[in-house]
This record gives structure tokens, C-alpha cells and sequence, in this order.
């Protein structure tokens, strides 16, 4: 993943701008309401104008009811309209650009880059009539593009919806490696191949105006308007539109592969909320896609249902000796309605009988049980007193037989199975809780809320891969011995192989405290085996406190043995020792 770190001004809680950097794990701490959640949200609304196309982000598809962001009037920091609100995404390794026309080929590597994207508003052009300020629209204001350290290219808003280049550092080495490789091309127009860097950087001087038209945080359509000054005819003419064809191309290209990589890196952002449902006792598959079955975890049910692999996973720290310790284990049962059971297991019986019958008459003539089944049968036959010794006997005799001819065990397994893949389409599949000790079904409201709570947890980091997951409140209605356990969770999620990157809004010191005790066990060589290193750039922990009318994030280092470098800010997870003294 490219994404290495977010700023972000004019942002909710945040003023000035604010970095987040974005390791494997992130956690993020703070008082209730510093502006912890804002870090999420921000990310959600990129997320949202990627996905969408729209900037007055109100509810999030990613985050459900637990997300709504109201609006730029309500998102932009202190509600004032007049603000900018800035997003910028630190991008390490971005990868190659792909020739527009042939995916194959490509233009060169492009090395770390900034992308900078300021969201405000405007009063739409010609619009004249009094209370025009009550129709203004939120747009793309700026677009600007660093890449290793320097400045690119930048793209400014116009009153008529447009944005035009208003930026372009024709010296910086990147657009020359990657002009360079373009006209190296095997498709690209022998002109452009023969015309000289520096001929096509100098007609870009007085290059038509470009102008692009954004579609939420990306830059669209590109249209050009000519100039009356450009030269008519003759090979001056000919420089103008080679430049024209060689550096849009490339500007094009370098534009759709930063959007392109941030849209990747979000994906589908999985995110999990801090107020998880708790589902009916018999949950049912959904009839339809809601965004809260994700913010609120119930999709996790679904998950476990429909995943054996993950569900094993699941068990596994569900009964660990060393874990959660319960007796529980989850399993699926097929559910199919007693009408049709009744008119099958019909079908079935009869068939099964009348093999049951020949096979007794079969046994009957064997030496070995003759005077037994004889003697049975014959008490059968005549309606004897079944209460008798006699009767008693006989029909012990006739279980042994029918024990030797077939296991009904089995065979109800077999006529269910039947039946199910028969009628695959009625059939309902019920997620459990089996209690190990005495493989009696619970149901996740018998086992107490914490189990409903950390499934969804459990899921998101066994169930994803290179994915950025937002967590809120991982720990809430966990023990404390528990709390410490998702530490491990997350670390094997993030280094184990699965490579996600975890952005956790936590107030839980135990789950700090373990990832804390997995770096020194790194650091000391006593890591358990199986467990993936931890070291300092695997880990951010962040604190956000409040500072006037604003919030800042402060990042607070950790060393090679996961000792923190320096103090909490204001005391913070000082009240055990303040109770006790």
C-alpha cells in the first residue's frame, strides 16, 4: 500500500493541519470528544468523494449511521463556510504510469509524492439574484501534486466549474524521466520521438489553456482553448501540438495514477463502529445490502456463517487455553421446514424398510442368529406380550441385527444431506454457539454481550487482506486480559502475512501495553514463536488532545524495547495511581 500518512486542516476538530501517519498499527488516544474520531472521518469522506463523486458528504456508505457527516457546512472546521477544508495523502512508491493507450507499456517509476486536495465553496457563475450566498456549491478548489519533495503541478478552481493548470515546474526531474520515456515509445508519432525535450518544454510556455473538469476529488475531463498568438503553419506550429500531445498525455497520466493509487489503497475501507448490534438470536442472511450491517458488525454473523475458514479461526481463539478460554464453539446448522422433511424422510423410509425386512429374513436363515430372530419374529408375529422376559430378549436380539445391517446415525446423516442439496433453495443456514462441555446449543444472547461484541473484531482482521481497517472502541465490553489479547490479534493481522494496516480509536491501555510488550520481547529475542516481529516504525500511537478552540495530534514515539519516549501528555492513564494514593 502507497498511503503512508493523511494531513488534515479545516477539518471538524482540526484547525491547522494535522499529520497522521499511517502504520501497520495506528492507535489513536484521547479524551472523549478531543477529536479522535475526526482522524476516521476524514478518511471516510475521501473515501466517499472517491467512490461517489460528491464533496457535501452527509451520511457515509462506509459508515453507515455511525458516520454522518452532515455536509461541508457542518464538517468544516468552527461550520465556516469561508474555510478551506485540506486533505492531503503522503504516497510512498506510487508505482509506474501506464502508457494511456497501451497498459503495457509504461512511462517510467514514480518515486514518494504529496497529493494536496482543498474542498471549499462557491457562488456558481451568472449567478446574480439577491441571496446568492445561500446557493453557493461546495467543490474541488485545488488540486496540487508534490512528487519527492518537490513541486509539480498544481490545478486551480474557476468560477464556471472548471479547473485549469495553473502550475507546472517544467524542470523537475520526474516529468522529464517521464517525458523522456514517452517519446522513447514504439507507438508514440516519430515527430515527438525526433522533437527535442527541450523544443516541447518551450512550446508548453504558451501552451493552450487546459482546462479540467472534476468529478468530486478527481480530475476529469480535459479540454483545451487555443490561444490567437500561437503560430500558424510551419514547424512552430507543429512544436505547439506535439507539446500539446506529449504533455497532457503525460500530465493525464501522471493525474489518473495518484487517484488511482489512493482509491486502491482506501478500497472499500473496511470500518467497524463503536456501538456493534447485537443480532436476533437466530440471525437470518441479509434480504438486502446495508451499510450498517458493516459499521455495526452484524455482516460479521454473515461472514462466520459463510466462511469455514474464518470461522475456524475464530473458534480457535474463542477456546485458546490462553485467550478467551470459553467452552464455545460456532457451527452451522441447516434449518429446512418440517413439511417438507416430512413429505421426503417419506420417500425415504419406505425404501429403507423394505431393505430392513429382506435383510432380517436374510439374517434369520444364518445359524449364528436363526433361534433369536426365529424366536423374535415369531413373538412379533403373533402380538405376544411384549412385556414379557421373553419379548424383552428377542427384541435386544433383533437390535443386534439391525446395529450389524446399517447405523441410523448415518444414514439420517445421508437422507439430510440428500434432502438439503435436493432442496438447496429452502433450506436456511443457522449460525450456533455449541457448548463443548455437554454439545448443548446456546445462542450469542445466552453468553453474555461481550462474545456478540469482539465476533465483528475477530472477523475484520481474520477475514481481510492488504486492506486499511478502521476500528472504534475494539475493546469495549472486553476484560481487561482480553483487551491485551487483540494487541496480538492486530499484530499478526498487520505482520502475520494478511499485511492490513489498522487506524484503532482505542482508551484502552492493556491493548497498548501488550503491542508495547511485543516489541521488547523483539527487541530482548524471547518473541513466543509463531508471533512476527514488532519494531518501532511497525507501530504509531497517536494522541489527540484539545488546544483552545482546536484539537492536535501528537505523536508519541515508542523505542526498540516499546518504551514510550516521552510522557503522556496531561497525565493521561495516570488515574490508577491517583486512586490509589
Amino acid at each position: 500500500m502507497s498511503l503512508e500518512a493523511i494531513r488534515v486542516a479545516n477539518f471538524k476538530a482540526f484547525g491547522t493541519t494535522q499529520r497522521v501517519p499511517l502504520r501497520p498499527i495506528t492507535l489513536l488516544y484521547g479524551a472523549n470528544s478531543a477529536g479522535k474520531s475526526s482522524v476516521i472521518h476524514a478518511l471516510a469522506l475521501t473515501h466517499e468523494a472517491l467512490k461517489m463523486g460528491t464533496l457535501d458528504v452527509h451520511r457515509t456508505g462506509v459508515g453507515g449511521d455511525s458516520i454522518d457527516l452532515g455536509g461541508f457546512a457542518q464538517y468544516v472546521h468552527r461550520r465556516d463556510r469561508e474555510r478551506l477544508v485540506t486533505l492531503a495523502f503522503e504516497l510512498g512508491d506510487v508505482g509506474v504510469l501506464p502508457h494511456p493507450e497501451d497498459e503495457d507499456e509504461h512511462f517510467a517509476t514514480l518515486p514518494q509524492a504529496l497529493l494536496e486536495i482543498r474542498i471549499g465553496t462557491s457562488v456558481q457563475a451568472g449567478t446574480k439574484q439577491p441571496g446568492e450566498e445561500n446557493r453557493r456549491r461546495v467543490r474541488l478548489e485545488r488540486w496540487a501534486l508534490e512528487v519527492d519533495g518537490a513541486p509539480l503541478l498544481s490545478l486551480s478552481a474557476r468560477r464556471d466549474g472548471f479547473m485549469t493548470l495553473s502550475q507546472l515546474d517544467v524542470t523537475h526531474p520526474s516529468l522529464l524521466q517521464v517525458l523522456a520515456k514517452f517519446r522513447a515509445l514504439p507507438d508514440t508519432a516519430r515527430e515527438i520521438r525526433e522533437c527535442g525535450i527541450d523544443s516541447l518544454l518551450g512550446a508548453w510556455v504558451t501552451q493552450p489553456e487546459i482546462l479540467i473538469f472534476p468529478s468530486g476529488l478527481r480530475p476529469d475531463e480535459w479540454h483545451f482553448r487555443s490561444h490567437s498568438a500561437l503560430p500558424q503553419g510551419g514547424i512552430a506550429a507543429r512544436h505547439f501540438e506535439l507539446a500539446r500531445i506529449a504533455l497532457s498525455d503525460v500530465l493525464k497520466a501522471l493525474i489518473d495514477r495518484i487517484t488511482k493509487v489512493l482509491t486502491e489503497d482506501l478500497g472499500d475501507m473496511p470500518y467497524l463502529g463503536p456501538l456493534r448490534s447485537v443480532p436476533p438470536r437466530h440471525p437470518a442472511p441479509p434480504s438486502e445490502q446495508d451499510p450498517n450491517r458493516h459499521s455495526g458488525g452484524a455482516y460479521a454473523w454473515d461472514i462466520l456463517r459463510s466462511n469455514r475458514a474464518i470461522r475456524q479461526r475464530v473458534n480457535d481463539w474463542l477456546g485458546d487455553p490462553n485467550r478467551l478460554k470459553t467452552p464455545y464453539e460456532l457451527k452451522v446448522r441447516h434449518l429446512l421446514p418440517s413439511d417438507l422433511l416430512q413429505s421426503e424422510l417419506a420417500d425415504e423410509l419406505g425404501p429403507k424398510l423394505y431393505e430392513l425386512g429382506f435383510c432380517l429374513l436374510e439374517q434369520a436363515g444364518r445359524s449364528e442368529h436363526s433361534p433369536e430372530l426365529a424366536s423374535a419374529l415369531e413373538l412379533v408375529r403373533r402380538n405376544a406380550d411384549l412385556e414379557s422376559d421373553a419379548a424383552a430378549e428377542a427384541f435386544m436380539a433383533v437390535g443386534d441385527v439391525v446395529d450389524a445391517i446399517f447405523d441410523a446415525g448415518v444414514v439420517a446423516e445421508e437422507w439430510v444431506r440428500k434432502i438439503a442439496e435436493a432442496h438447496g433453495g429452502d433450506a436456511l443456514e443457522d449460525l450456533v454457539l455449541v457448548d463443548k462441555r455437554s454439545e448443548t446449543l446456546v445462542s450469542h444472547r445466552d453468553v453474555g454481550v461481550g462474545v456478540s461484541q469482539v465476533l465483528p473484531v475477530l472477523v475484520s482482521a481474520y477475514g481481510e487482506d492488504e486492506a486499511l481497517i478502521a476500528i472504534e472502541q475494539p475493546e469495549i465490553h472486553l476484560h481487561p486480559a482480553l483487551q491485551a489479547e487483540l494487541g496480538d490479534v492486530f499484530l499478526e493481522s498487520a505482520l502475520g502475512g494478511r499485511n492490513n494496516r489498522f487506524l484503532i480509536e482505542t482508551h484502552s491501555e492493556h491493548l497498548l501495553l501488550r503491542i508495547m510488550r511485543r516489541m521488547r520481547e523483539t527487541y530482548d529475542g524471547g518473541l513466543p514463536d509463531g508471533m512476527a516481529p514488532v519494531k518501532p516504525e511497525d507501530v504509531a500511537v497517536l494522541f489527540v488532545e484539545p488546544d483552545g478552540s482546536q484539537s492536535l495530534v501528537r505523536e508519541m514515539p515508542l523505542n526498540e524495547r516499546g518504551e514510550l519516549v516521552k510522557a503522556w501528555p496531561g497525565g493521561f492513564f495516570d488515574e490508577a495511581m491517583k486512586e490509589i494514593f
